[in-house]
């Protein structure tokens, strides 16, 4: 009985033994001494990590590690190295399965013994996404390290940068320095070093850290460009409900460029017309009209629309002036002397509308001068009512500079006005005498002489018009042409030809006359009048002498019956 019960009592103790064997062979303690990870960044944002885990064995045999939280677009490389602290190296196999756990197990089978020891992974990735943002101006970095099972002590992260103006900043999520950093700056790359003094059980650290954008110029990512600016708010364009004001405005618009096409029309000579054929007070009427709708729509918005309208407005206030067909020859009608009022200048009605003439130069400046006004005054409707004020006033140039005495037919009275300055400069010479002579058709200057060599008729200022080609008629110039007539066969006339060889003298009036044109240097009338001193200084007499002054004593030059008798 007794031996049976030895028996069973052995036994069991050498089954419990071999399980307690069996249990201290499957037994491993381990725990997590530190990590650290080095980022690689290139230009174009391509990054290369370096991630080391260190592990401290404290019993059994560690054969692999187990690792969750990476992101799942990293690229890991299927081997890993593994340091022990006596320098001793192993390799390992990385592998990750379909729960996104990392496993890293030892290639020698018999795992790692008690000791320190250094698990080194690689992995690929891009900063592109939710690594990198937009910081301002700046960019930053977003790099995590993966939880772990029990708290860390040290966790650091080192990143490589290519070099950029600005250095890299550590900072934290709430935009606070990191706890520890370190920052190395060469020529080509900038190192930032981030310490975590503790990282709880866990808790993933995430570092951050603040960049020069230029430090990777490759990267083309449309979250980091800058936010458009917002958009500008929407502005009904939409046809507006009229209100009193807007209907006055457009009454008054309308009304005024009527009133000014009509008052034109009305006091235009008959050569002049329409640039629109029609009857002027219809052709004032629709101007009107369309300039008001014009100044209608700008006040809705529809700026285009309007200021089609406005164009529409000035071209049926334009005038022209219908060329003649033929050029007249000149008249053989007789010359007569005018009187002082030669050169008056008559005013025309017309004068008042035409921007080319004193009268309408100080209108068109008083009506300026109310649009300046009303510019400055509508500032404070709408930003652009000014420039849309200045735009439209310019309908009124087509009443002011179409249809203007310039364009129009010249006539005798024209040229005694071009003629006039002239005539002041060559009054101011003694032996001049100057007479304004006109005919039906021309109005000329002759300039005689006491002092002229025989021969000498007579020097004449003409007026000759230059029209520059335009489809409303083109405006008349003003130049001026000097005859000098002679008479054939006279000192005069060899004097002339001696004087001017490569002159032609011309047919003058009679058969015994010649005539010598000349133009001035200048087309101004100062020019002309120089011409004709100059000639007149060619042709002077040199033997006739002016006496100094008049004989004050007893004339004695008298018949001998005539003669005082002297006292006996």
């Amino acid at each position: 009985m007794w031996d049976m019960l030895r028996r069973v009592c052995v036994f069991a103790a050498l089954v419990v033994m071999l399980g307690a064997a069996e249990v201290r062979a499957n037994y491993t303690e381990a725990h997590v001494a530190g990590e650290d990870a080095r980022v690689v960044v290139e230009r174009d944002g391509r990054m290369t990590v370096t991630h080391v885990v260190a592990y401290r064995v404290l019993a059994g045999t560690l054969r692999s590690i187990a690792i969750t939280g990476f992101e799942d677009d990293l690229s890991f490389h299927p081997t890993a190295n593994v340091a022990s602290a006596d320098g001793k190296t192993f390799g390992a196999s990385v592998t990750k399965d379909d729960k996104g756990v990392l496993h890293a197990t030892v290639d020698d089978p018999r795992g790692l013994k008690r000791g320190d020891y250094r698990f080194e992974l690689v992995y690929e990735g891009t900063l592109a996404g939710r690594r990198l943002a937009r910081d301002g101006a700046f960019e930053r970095v977003r790099f995590a390290l993966p939880p772990m099972r029990e708290g860390v002590d040290g966790a650091r992260v080192v990143i490589d940068l290519p070099s950029a103006p600005t250095e890299p900043r550590a900072v934290s999520d709430n935009d606070v320095a990191a706890d520890i950093s370190n920052l190395r700056r060469s020529a080509e790359r900038d190192e930032l070093e981030m310490v975590r003094p503790h990282v709880a059980k866990g808790e993933g650290a995430t570092f951050f850290a603040r960049i020069d954008p230029k430090a990777l110029p490759l990267v083309n990512d449309p979250a980091l460009r800058a936010p458009p600016p917002p958009p500008p708010p929407q502005e009904i364009t939409g046809v507006a409900k009229p209100t009193l004001s807007i209907a006055i405005l457009v009454c008054a618009a309308a009304l005024a460029l009527f009133a000014l096409a009509l008052a034109k029309a009305r006091v235009l000579p008959r050569e002049a017309m329409g640039l629109v054929p029609g009857p002027a007070a219809m052709r004032a009427g629709l101007a009107g009209a369309a300039f008001g709708a014009g100044v209608f729509f700008e006040t809705t918005a529809r700026f285009v629309l309007g200021a089609a309208l406005v164009a529409l407005a000035m071209v049926l206030c334009a005038s022209r002036v219908k060329l003649p067909a033929s050029r007249k020859v000149r008249g053989t009608a007789t010359w007569a002397p005018l009187g002082e009022d030669a050169f008056a200048t008559v005013p025309a009605p017309a004068d008042w509308l035409d921007g080319t003439t004193r009268r309408g130069a100080l209108v068109l400046a008083a009506l300026a001068i109310i649009v300046a006004i009303a510019c400055h005054l509508s500032r404070g409707i709408d930003g652009a009512a000014p420039y849309v004020i200045a735009i439209d006033a310019l309908a009124a140039l087509a009443v002011f500079f179409t249809g203007t005495a310039r364009q129009l037919p010249q006539t005798p009275a024209r040229e005694g006005v071009a003629l006039a300055p002239i005539s002041s400069m060559l009054a101011k010479y003694e032996q001049l005498d100057v007479k304004a002579m006109a005919r039906n058709d021309e109005t000329r200057i002759f300039i005689g002489s006491s002092l002229a060599m025989p021969g000498v008729v007579a020097i004449e200022t003409g007026v000759a018009w230059e029209r520059a080609p335009s489809i409303l008629g083109g405006a008349s110039v003003a130049s001026f042409d000097v005859l000098v007539r002679v008479l054939d066969g006279s000192f005069a006339a060899a004097k002339m030809a001696a004087a001017f060889p490569k002159k032609r003298a011309l047919p003058g009036r009679k058969p015994e006359e010649r005539v010598f044109r000349f133009e001035p240097e200048g087309p101004r009338a100062k020019d002309a009048a120089s011409l004709v001193v100059s000639l007149h200084e060619t042709l002077r007499d040199r033997r006739v002498v002016i006496a100094a002054g008049t004989f004050d004593g007893a004339e004695r030059r008298l018949p001998p019956n005539q003669r005082p008798r002297r006292a006996a």
